[in-house]
């Protein structure tokens, strides 16, 4: 990774990481969260409420754009540090998004297109 994505990289953690905390705030907090723009990678950390340990996430082989006027997040993979979780991934992911995409609030789809 050059030095040029590393901190554009940064940059946009943070502010992604602001942003999405917000709509989390309900179920917990975002406690780390790192954009990969090279290796298209997502990775965060969520201590969600009632849960003892928190929850890690990796979203593979993100893609955002734009499609009729809305802003959209696809990925190839999602992997948790719950094997329950990643297991229903498996068995269900398919049916419950079979285009493996999911539309972007307009406050976070802003932040997106600076990424496109």
């Amino acid at each position: 990774m050059s030095f040029m994505n590393t901190g554009k990289d940064r940059l946009l953690s943070k502010g992604l990481k602001a942003a999405l905390g917000h709509y989390l705030r309900d179920y917990g907090t975002l406690e780390d969260f790192t954009i990969d723009t090279t290796h298209r990678c997502i990775d965060c950390t969520l201590r969600l409420e009632g849960e003892p340990e928190p929850l890690r996430l990796r979203v593979r082989g993100y893609r955002l754009f734009e499609e009729g006027g809305r802003a959209y997040l696809s990925f190839e993979g999602l992997e948790t540090s719950r094997a329950w979780l990643n297991r229903l991934l498996e068995n269900h992911l398919n049916r419950v998004l079979p285009r493996r995409r999911i539309e972007l609030p307009r406050e976070l789809a802003r932040v997106a297109r600076v990424i496109v």
